[in-house]
Parts: C-alpha cells; structure tokens; sequence
C-alpha cells in the first residue's frame, strides 16, 4: 500500500534546498570534466562564482576567456594553481 507524505516548507527552505541540489550537480559535473565554466567551478572549489571572478582578477587563477564574458577553466590549473596558494 503506498502511503503519501505532506511535507511544509517556507520559499526561504525551498529555494536553499533547490541552490543545494543544483550546487551539488554542478560539482558533479565539474569532477567528470577537464573543462569548467565559472558556475562549475564555483561548485567544484564551494564559493560563489562572484569569489572566481576575484581571484582571476586579484589572485592569479587561470582561466581562458572565451568571448566578451565566458570563461573556461581546465581542472589540471586550478588544481595547480591552488597547491601554488599557501
């Protein structure tokens, strides 16, 4: 017999348990892959994309623009890049 279940969540719970699945699967993604967008490699290091951003301008990480605003990152980089930060 199959039972159904009510759960109540707030928008507030909602929308984090939505960010959480979404950060998740991104992360997942950005570890199946040599090459990562600004979004799935935020996931993959966990900061914001906003966090990226400063530190290819402020901290060194390569990246590889790709038009007027599209980055890629290769993992083998990053993963270098941060052994370099002490």
């Amino acid at each position: 017999m199959n039972q159904a279940l009510a759960v109540t969540l707030t928008v507030d719970e909602l929308e984090g348990l939505v960010r959480k699945v979404v950060r998740e699967s991104n992360a997942e993604q950005a570890l199946q892959s040599d090459v990562m967008t600004r979004v799935e490699l935020a996931a993959f290091l966990k900061v914001t994309d906003k966090t990226i951003t400063k530190y290819v301008d402020k901290d060194g990480l390569p990246g590889h623009k790709i038009g007027p605003s599209e980055w890629r990152f290769l993992r083998s980089e990053v993963l270098e890049w941060m052994k370099g930060r002490k």
